[in-house]
Formats: structure tokens, C-alpha cells, sequence
């Protein structure tokens, strides 16, 4: 809009024509007609916050009394509708809600063109990643030329490298064997003292077991002569109670005199029986006696014949564990020796694992003759290696450990050709290894560890030459044998560690002379390094076999001396155990034999005290010799009771005699013990002295080879150094930088010629086809992305304006229900307000879900009657409800001019009083224009109010012929 067009005033001109349409036009000050377009003029009405389209309102007389009677409640609500401008606000809510879905739709259809300009992009730039620019191409061959050259300087580099390592591996492995000449001569002397102590220590044993045995047999014959003593008491006792019973036996006669001559006086019969009960009693008692003698004199018999099994036993206990010891060394020796049979004399590697090893190595030939493996195949390890130095052997096979057996493979594929070719012929399949996966090959050179054990001592990996440098990596690194440090002995490892001096990266430390697994506090693992075995990395691998045939003969041989005393032994063990078992036997009989007497002693002396005694006749004579028998029962009892005692005295003699003489013989056995583990000392220590001494001979011919093996090796480092000073000086000519000569280059020669060619022959077909070039790519891809970013804004733009015209819309339709419900309150109170002022109950109900409009009136208020409908209304009172609704519907519009024509005339005079009255009332607080025409009078109190008032003119209109004299009223506010 154009403010200077207009000037100070805008006009609105409308225009009503006869079809009900309208038109608008827009004046400046002057009259000129500046706009006639709607939407101008909505600008302007938008700005003001003012409405045109109801400038005038006319109502008739017919209008007014049928107006209500005739229109339903949704025609009504949509004339309340209509009047405050509800319907345009909701539409143009609607209208905004429509625009937004548009510019959504917009959006949409924006962000669909976006992506096939974005797959066109990422097309193009995919395109453009596989094309390569010339520059680059040119560029690239330069580098690989240049990394052909700085290749090949690093090849002569690493063989001068290894020719310096092997150098300094050989003075090092020089200065290691002469150490270990020094410390085996140094050995000798202190071998052979420990020699002579030995022998010493022994010589003095066998002194003392000379003693030992002087005194036992010294102890014998008083043995022999305790026994003869502990015998002889035994005959003395026993004819002591022979001679006891003989006197008792003549006791016993004469009682049976006495008995007789008893019964002669007529008391037989109970003395009988009790001197028969006495005699057999004292029969009872004497073989009691003489059972628990002859038990004793068993027992006495078992227990020694007990003891000297014992010392039979730990005779011959420690003989059977040589023999047991010797039997176990043997079998160990004959597993090795079979285990080794058929190896050809040990010229194969691979024969010396086993007849097992050498089918499963000719079944992998035969697969890589037919070709039926798809990659190569290596193995086993043993054969891909060899070994720097011999006496490292042991140890070196045990770090390397199963991976000796194992085959390794190019591809992956091929692990189940090989296993299945093993299952068909029904033989164990090897272990099969391969880290590479399928389609690759191995590669050539050797990994660099860089945590690498840097302890003063040779490595596994360092005694270790690989046949191939992939065998190389694969058991390095699985075996970590650059961490595993090989020392001469365990004492030197842990002054190492006592010292303070710790080795980084080191793991495990092999000891060449232990034969057991053990650890430090500092977390190092000590691994054995000595192997009773044949060990398969060593030179002398036939000359192994024979010692230790030589060593089994020499055990088999050792072993048969020891069979006949082990026979012996066990032969009078036997014999023995037996005589045991006889003395058991007896003593048992005996112990039954004296249990089943005593049962009858005890009845025959129940039976005794039941039995009546008798006083003897007047026999004096049979009685007196029996008394003088008695004194002697009584004295041979008491001689046998001394005998007896003199008896167990011996016996107790004979026992602390035999206990000296056991403990004699523990003491012998003791030093029989100690003298057989003398003697294996002394062998043990005769074997060390022999093995120093061949391991001196050996060290002093190994020494020999190895310094003319350093001289060579000194002459190749300097033929390797000139043939690298003249390359490394070739290239600082050509304009190589110094640093680059550092790098080192990963791809080998092939492979860098492979890709030059292939690098010409595309900068060739680049060169001939523009249309695939970068440049081509290039250009398509910068107009894709103006075209994108174009795009881009007119989406930002319309979101923007989604977002404005939602925000526009919400607060839109908030704004429209807060106006509707405003003008719904505003005219239900003003239409009940006017309606009591006539003593009316009137309301308006108004459904906004329905959209419909109902009135509810009552005139007849005093009789509490229900809300009548309209169509049961007077016309007067339809007149003054439609009065009514007018006056509240006018307080939601804004019009310039109201008129009103005969609305009153179906009226009575209070009801026009009072309508007129609220009109004028309503028309001078609004502030606009209102035109009442009517053909009747008003009361002269209402007229008396008009005059009144300043805002109120009444023009009467002149009287016409036609029509009735009528009152005007004209509000020019």
C-alpha cells in the first residue's frame, strides 16, 4: 500500500446492485478513485482493524414479525453467524490452515527433487573417485620407481644387517663357548674332589659296616648260648613235673587205699568221689601248665621268626628299589629306542619324530604331486629348521615343544583335502596350521619384533635358521621364542635377578641343566631344559640312539648281578612267612586245648564243694605216708616253681638279647642304605666328570670351527658394505632425501613392477577418454551441487514459512474461539438483559458443535409458566424478542447506519415504549447512526425523553394521502 495516494482520508465507496452484488472503491481525499481490487482493500481494513461488508442494516415490518417465526435454529445461528464476521474469521482460519498444509506440500515436493540430485552427486562422486588425474598416476610411478631403487638399497642394507648379525652372533656364541670351556674345565677339579669325598665318605661307611657286622656275629653265639640256657631250664622243668606227677600219682594210690580201707568202714561212696574229683583236678591243673609252656615256648618261636622276616624285608626293600628303578630306566630306554627304529641311521629330520611322522609326511607328498592342494604347504616344522649350536638342543626342543610336528598352510581350503585324505586311509591327521586365509600367499619376508627379550643370553629365536621366513614368523610368534632366554644354569638366572638386573620382555628361561618346572617371586618362569630323550634337533641323533642302547645293555646288565641275592631274599621270606603260619596254627590248637582243660577244672571244683566231706577212720598208717607224700608233692611243686622262674629270667635275657641284635641289624641296614646311595653319588658323579670331559673335547673343536666361521663372515660384512655405501650414494645423487632412504618399503619387487605397468597403461586410457576423466566428473558434480543448494534454500525458505503460517494458524484458532465465545456470552447477556426489562424470561441457546440457535422465551413471567417457543408467541412479543436479538446482535457489530422500518407496528404501546427506549438508549451509547420509521405514535412521556436529548431528532414526515401520519426518528451522533 501507497499511503501518498490517499492523503489524509481513505474513502469507501460500496455499491449495491440490483442481482445483491457489490462492489467496493477506494478514493483519496480529493474523491480520486485510487484502487477498486479486494484485496487492497483488505489490506486497509486489516491494518485499521475495521469492517465494511454490513455498512447499513434494514429491517422491515414484515421481517420483523416473521423473521423469527420463519427461519430454523441453524439459519438463525448462521445470521448471528454472519453479523460480528464470525464466518470470514473461521475462514480465514481455514484459509490459513490451508496455505500451511500447501507450503508443507511444497516442502515435500521440494525434498523429492532433492534426491535425485543427491543420488546424481553421490553417483558422479563415486564415478569421480575411481577415476585417478594424470598428475597423481605420473606421480605414483615416480614413487614406486623410486621405491624399486630404495628396495633394492634396503635389500643390500638387510644383508648387510644379517652378515653383521651373524658376525656378532658368531664372536658371541665364540665368547659363550669359551666361557663354557673355562667353566667346564673349571668343573673338573671341583667334580673330582667331590669324587674323593665320596669315595672317602664310603670307605668310612664300609669301615663302620665291617664294626657292625663284627658285632652282630659277635652276638650270635651269646645268642646260641641264651637259647641253650632258656632250653635247658625248659628239660629241667619239664622233668620236674614228670617227677611231680609221678608223686602225685602215688598220692593219688594211696588215697584210692585209703578209700578203700574207708570203705570198709562204710564212708566209700563220697570220699571216692571226691579224692577221684581231687586226682583229676590235679591232672586238669598239670596240663594247663603245660599248655601255657608250650604256648609260650610258640609264641616265643613266632615272634622270632616274625623278626627275622622283618629284616629280611628291609634287606630286601631297598634292592627292589634299585631293581624297580633300573626296570623303569630300562622301559624308558627301550620306548625311546623303539620309538626311533626305522629312522635310516637318523639321516632324515623327519624320521627321528617316528615311523608315524614319515607316513604322514610321504601321504602330503603324494597330495602335492597329484595337486590336489590349492596352495603350498610346508612342513613338518623340524624339517624347516636347523639348529646354530648342538648343545642347546634339549632345551630348544622343549620351547619349540608339538609346532616340531606340525604342517602349515597356504589356504585354508586345503585343511579339509588333508584331513579328509587322512581319515579315507585311516591314519591320525597332522596338526595343520594356517593364518593367512584363502587366496593368499605366503609372504617373504621376516617379521620385525620389536619386544624382543634384550637379556645378555641367546634367545630360542636367535639359535633357531628358518628354511622359510614365514615358518619363521608363525613360530616366533606363537612361541614367543624371542622372549624365551636359554642360560647354562639356574644359580646364573637368578644372581641375574638378585643383582637387580631385570630383562624386559622376557618371559620364560630355559635352564639347560634342571629337569623340573619352576618360578621366581619376580613372576619369571623357569622352564626345564634337560631331556632324558633322544633329542631330534641334534647332530649326533645316531649317536644318541647308541648310547642309549649302550646305557640300557649296561642297566640290563647291572640289573641280572642283583637277581640272585633278590631271588635269596624272597626265597627265605617265603620260607619264613610259612613257619609263621605253622606257629600260628600250633598256638591256636594250644590256646583250644588249654581253654576246653580249664572249662573242666572249673566243673570238676563246682562238683567238689557240692559234695559232702567225711572224717576219717582210725587208718593211721595209710594217713602218715600220705602226709609224707604230700611234703614231697610240696617240695617238687616249690623246685618247679623255681625252675619256672628261672625259666622266664632266661627268657627275658633271650628277649634283650634278640632286641640288641635287632637293633644291630636296623643299624646295618641303615648303612647299607646309605652305602647304595654313596655308590650312586659316586656313579652319578663319575658320569658328570665323563660327560664334562667330552663336552671340553667337544667345545675346543667347535671353537676351532667357529673362529675361522668369524673370519669369513668378516670378509662377506665388508663386500656387503662397499656393494651398499655405492647404492645409498646412487640414490642421495638422483635427489632421494635422506629421511625416505629410512622407511622401510613393505610391497616386494614384483609387486611394485606389477603396479607401475599397471599405473602406465591407465594414465594411457585416461589420457584417450575425457568423458570418464576427474576434470568430466568434476564439472557434472558442481552443477549437481548449485542445482542442490538452490533447492536447499527454497526448502529452508518454505519451512520457514510452515512454520510461520502453523504458528499463524494456532494462534489464529485460538483467537477465533476466544472471539466466537466473547460474542456468544455478549449476546446471551444482552438478549436477557433487554428481555427482563420487559418482565420477560428470555435466553438464547447456542450449539456450537450443531451450529444452531434457539430462543427460549416466556412473557407471562408472573405465572411461572414454562419457556414458550416463538411459534406460540403474539406478534407484538415476536417483535420485541426480534427487537430484542437486534440490540444484542448490534453489540458485536460495527456498521455506520441502522435502520429499522415499521418494526413496531404488530406492537403494543408498552412494548414499543419500552423497545423504543432501549433503542435510543443503545444508539447513543454505540456512537452511530440509527433510522426508526413508523406509522404510530409513541406515549408523550417517551417523546417528552427524545426531546431531550440532544442526539435524538423526531421528523415527522409530511401527511400523505396513502399513508398514515408517521414519527421519525433520526440519531446523527
Amino acid at each position: 500500500m501507497e499511503p501518498q495516494l490517499y492523503g489524509a482520508t481513505i474513502q469507501i465507496e460500496r455499491t449495491f446492485h440490483v442481482d445483491k452484488s457489490g462492489s467496493y472503491c477506494l478514493k483519496s481525499v480529493g474523491g480520486k478513485v485510487v484502487s477498486k481490487k479486494r484485496q487492497d482493500l483488505d489490506h486497509i481494513l486489516n491494518h485499521f482493524e475495521i469492517q465494511v461488508n454490513n455498512p447499513v442494516f434494514l429491517m422491515n415490518q414484515d421481517t420483523c414479525r416473521s423473521f423469527l417465526n420463519s427461519k430454523t435454529p441453524k439459519e438463525l445461528y448462521a445470521f448471528f453467524y454472519k453479523a460480528p464476521l464470525l464466518d470470514d474469521l473461521e475462514k480465514l482460519v481455514e484459509d490459513t490452515r490451508l496455505q500451511a498444509d500447501e507450503s508443507l506440500t511444497v516442502v515435500h515436493q521440494k525434498e523429492e527433487e532433492m534426491k535425485p540430485i543427491n543420488e546424481a552427486i553421490e553417483t558422479w562422486r563415486k564415478k569421480q573417485a575411481k577415476c585417478i588425474r594424470p598428475e597423481t598416476i605420473q606421480k605414483d610411478i615416480d614413487n614406486y620407481e623410486t621405491d624399486l631403487k630404495i628396495k633394492d638399497c634396503h635389500s643390500l642394507k638387510k644383508v648387510l644387517d644379517d652378515a653383521k648379525r651373524e658376525v656378532l652372533t658368531a664372536e658371541t656364541n665364540l665368547a659363550d663357548h669359551e666361557a663354557s670351556l673355562v667353566r667346564s674345565e673349571e668343573k673338573i677339579p671341583i667334580l673330582e674332589e667331590r669324587l674323593q669325598e665320596e669315595r672317602r665318605k664310603e670307605e668310612e661307611l664300609r669301615a663302620g659296616m665291617e664294626g657292625s657286622s663284627k658285632a652282630v656275629s659277635d652276638c650270635r653265639p651269646e645268642m646260641a648260648k641264651l637259647r641253650a640256657a632258656v632250653q635247658d631250664a625248659q628239660r629241667a622243668m619239664n622233668d620236674c613235673a614228670g617227677e611231680l606227677k609221678e608223686k602225685k600219682r602215688n598220692l593219688a594210690s594211696l588215697e584210692t587205699q585209703l578209700d578203700t580201707a574207708r570203705n570198709q568202714q562204710g564212708l566209700q561212696e563220697d570220699d571216692q568221689r571226691r579224692i577221684e574229683l581231687e586226682t583229676r583236678m590235679d591232672e586238669a591243673s598239670t596240663r594247663i601248665e603245660e599248655c601255657r609252656i608250650n604256648r609260650d615256648a610258640a609264641a616265643a618261636d613266632k615272634r622270632r621268626l616274625e623278626e627275622e622276616l622283618t629284616d629280611l624285608k628291609h634287606r630286601l626293600e631297598p634292592i627292589l628299589n634299585v631293581w624297580n628303578a633300573e626296570q623303569r630306566a630300562i622301559e624308558n630306554l627301550d620306548q625311546e629306542i623303539r620309538k626311533h627304529q626305522g629312522t635310516h641311521g637318523g639321516s632324515s629330520v623327519v624320521a627321528r619324530l617316528g615311523r608315524e611322522a614319515v607316513q604322514r609326511k610321504q601321504i602330503i607328498d603324494e597330495l602335492v604331486q597329484r595337486n590336489a592342494l590349492k596352495g603350498q604347504i610346508l612342513g613338518p616344522c623340524v624339517d624347516l629348521l636347523s639348529l646354530r649350536d648342538q648343545p642347546y638342543s634339549a632345551a630348544v626342543e622343549r620351547a619349540v615343544g608339538p609346532w616340531l610336528r606340525t604342517y602349515i598352510l597356504e589356504d585354508e581350503r586345503d585343511r579339509q583335502v588333508v584331513t579328509e585324505e587322512f581319515r579315507r586311509r585311516k591314519v591320525s591327521p597332522p596338526t595343520l596350521d594356517c593364518a593367512l586365509g584363502s587366496g593368499q600367499k605366503f609372504p617373504t619376508t621376516e617379521m620385525a619384533f620389536n619386544d624382543k627379550c634384550n637379556a645378555p643370553f641367546p634367545t630360542v629365536a636367535d639359535l633357531l635358521t628358518f628354511k622359510h621366513p614365514y615358518v619363521r614368523n608363525v613360530l616366533v610368534d606363537a612361541l614367543n621364542l624371542h622372549q624365551i632366554v636359554v642360560m647354562p644354569t639356574l644359580e646364573q638366572a637368578r644372581k641375574h635377578f638378585r643383582d637387580g638386573q631385570k630383562f624386559p620382555h622376557c618371559r620364560y628361561i630355559l635352564d639347560l641343566t634342571a629337569n623340573q618346572h619352576s618360578s621366581d617371586a619376580d613372576g619369571y618362569q623357569f622352564l626345564p631344559g634337560q631331556s632324558r630323550g633322544v633329542s631330534v634337533l641334534a647332530a649326533d641323533f645316531e649317536a644318541q640312539i647308541e648310547e642309549k642302547k649302550q646305557e640300557r645293555d649296561d642297566k640290563v646288565a647291572a640289573q641280572e648281578t642283583k637277581r640272585e641275592e633278590k631271588q635269596q631274599l624272597e626265597g627265605r621270606i617265603k620260607t619264613a612267612q610259612h613257619q609263621i603260619a605253622q606257629k600260628k596254627l600250633e598256638l591256636t590248637k594250644l590256646q583250644d586245648l588249654e581253654n576246653r582243660t580249664q572249662a573242666q577244672l572249673t566243673g570238676m571244683k563246682n562238683d567238689l564243694h557240692s559234695m559232702k566231706t567225711s572224717q576219717p577212720t582210725d587208718i593211721q598208717v595209710l594217713l602218715d605216708e600220705m602226709e609224707e607224700l604230700r611234703g614231697v608233692v610240696e617240695q617238687l611243686q616249690t623246685q618247679f616253681d623255681d625252675l619256672k622262674d628261672a625259666h622266664t629270667k632266661a627268657k627275658s635275657k633271650e628277649a634283650k638279647a634278640d632286641a640288641n641284635l635287632k637293633a644291630m641289624k636296623e643299624q646295618g641296614q641303615a648303612e647299607l642304605r646309605q652305602q647304595d646311595q654313596i655308590l650312586a653319588d659316586i656313579l652319578k658323579l663319575e658320569n658328570s666328570l665323563e660327560r664334562n670331559e667330552a663336552d671340553i673335547q667337544n667345545a675346543k673343536k667347535t671353537l676351532a670351527a667357529k673362529g675361522k666361521e668369524v673370519e669369513a663372515r668378516k670378509a662377506e660384512v665388508e663386500t656387503k658394505k662397499a656393494a651398499f655405501e655405492e647404492s645409498k650414494q646412487a640414490l642421495l645423487d638422483s635427489g632421494v632425501p635422506i629421511e625416505r632412504l629410512k622407511v622401510r618399503v613393505k610391497r616386494t619387487q614384483a609387486e611394485l613392477e606389477e603396479m607401475i605397468h599397471q599405473l602406465e597403461t591407465r594414465l594411457r586410457l585416461i589420457n584417450n577418454d575425457y568423458e570418464n576423466s576427474w576434470e568430466f566428473c568434476q564439472e557434472k558434480l558442481d552443477d549437481l551441487i548449485s542445482s542442490k543448494t538452490s533447492v536447499e534454500a527454497q526448502i529452508v525458505s518454505a519451512k520457514k514459512i510452515v512454520e510461520l503460517m502453523g504458528k499463524n494458524y494456532r494462534l489464529r484458532a485460538g483467537n477465533f474461539t476466544v472471539a466466537r465465545d466473547k460474542a456468544s456470552e455478549t449476546l446471551c447477556a444482552c438478549f436477557q438483559t433487554m428481555m427482563e426489562d420487559r418482565q420477560y424470561d428470555g435466553r438464547i441457546e447456542l450449539d456450537h458443535e450443531a451450529r444452531s440457535l434457539t430462543f427460549h422465551v416466556n412473557p407471562h413471567r408472573k405465572t411461572q409458566q414454562e419457556d414458550s417457543s416463538i411459534k406460540s408467541l403474539s406478534g407484538g412479543e415476536r417483535s420485541f424478542t426480534m427487537v430484542s436479538f437486534l440490540v444484542a446482535l448490534w453489540q458485536l457489530i460495527e456498521i455506520p447506519f441502522r435502520v429499522l422500518d415499521e418494526f413496531d407496528v404488530f406492537m403494543d404501546m408498552v412494548n414499543r415504549d419500552i423497545a423504543m427506549q432501549r433503542l435510543i438508549e443503545s444508539a447513543i451509547e454505540s456512537g452511530r447512526q440509527f433510522i426508526f420509521l413508523t406509522p404510530l405514535h409513541f406515549s408523550q412521556a417517551i417523546l417528552d425523553d427524545f426531546k431531550t436529548s440532544a442526539s435524538v431528532e423526531v421528523v415527522r414526515m409530511p401527511t400523505s394521502r396513502h399513508t398514515l401520519p408517521a414519527v421519525g426518528v433520526l440519531d446523527d451522533v
